[in-house]
């Protein structure tokens, strides 16, 4: 029997998202221009079914499915969801969420009304935003040589909750529209990355009492105007700056107010 039932591609092509077949156990598409061809046409969507039995299922991200998608890796991913979540507000533990085979998430949203970009490490290391120009792969896919290999739906009501995904947070979508204003370049980030992660974060842990807080705050708006998400600011500083003594809250609220 295929892997890929009709009801479940019924479910996702109702719901409008566009799909292409991959090749068996794997993330490549079976077909070209992938990103073009892909349908939420049942026909066609069967068709490629009786061609590749086996064969994975994407989706497209973005405008075209009207989706777009936090890709959270394991581990790294999930330090950096943390933090942007205790900075800005907790995830709706509602969302639409896929478990990966390597352990990490998909977390699904219903898009906005504006084309947003694909951004690899915007949010984070291990967490990246999947919009125009992405796609993810669909459960029940198999990707042969992950630790778990299938991907799996975390949710009840699966096929309601595909036709309805929570939208995109509005703290998600300010942080991309940011970083499309600023627009850092790679060897900024590069450089920014090299003396916060050594430099920075020793000379930080390094600060006595009665400083330590204007050090926090020099070294965020070091991060901040370098292009760095405020998760690694969080995640990073906020370690060092606890060595030095000072508490969680003050910790927030200097980083927090360095990003503004």
């Amino acid at each position: 029997m295929p892997r890929f039932h009709e009801k479940a591609l019924e479910a996702y092509a109702k719901a409008g998202w566009r799909l292409y077949p991959c090749i068996l156990g794997t993330k490549k598409p079976a077909i070209k221009d992938y990103y073009q061809q892909a349908t939420n046409d049942v026909g066609q969507l069967l068709k490629w079914r009786d061609q590749w039995p086996d064969a994975n299922f994407g989706v497209v991200t973005g405008k075209a499915s009207g989706i777009v998608a936090l890709d959270v890796d394991f581990p790294s991913g999930f330090y950096a969801l943390r933090a942007l979540e205790e900075a800005f507000t907790e995830l709706d533990r509602g969302s639409l969420i896929q478990a990966t085979p390597n352990r990490g998430w998909h977390v699904i949203f219903r898009a906005p009304e504006q084309a947003l970009p694909s951004r690899p490490k915007l949010l984070g290391y291990g967490l990246e935003f999947r919009a125009e120009n992405a796609a993810i792969l669909l459960a029940p896919s198999v990707v042969a040589d992950s630790e778990f290999e299938t991907y799996v739906w975390t949710v009840e009501d699966v096929a309601e909750r595909i036709k309805n995904p929570l939208p995109l947070p509005r703290w998600i979508l300010e942080l991309i529209e940011h970083a499309e204003k600023t627009k850092p370049v790679a060897n900024v980030l590069r450089a920014a990355r090299d003396a916060s992660f050594v430099g920075l974060i020793a000379w930080l842990r390094g600060q006595k009492e009665g400083n330590r807080n204007a050090a926090l705050f020099w070294s965020a708006k070091r991060l901040f105007e370098a292009g760095l998400p405020i998760s690694e600011a969080m995640f990073h500083l906020g370690s060092a700056a606890r060595e030095t003594g000072l508490q969680d809250k003050e910790i927030e609220s200097t980083i927090r107010s360095a990003y503004k």
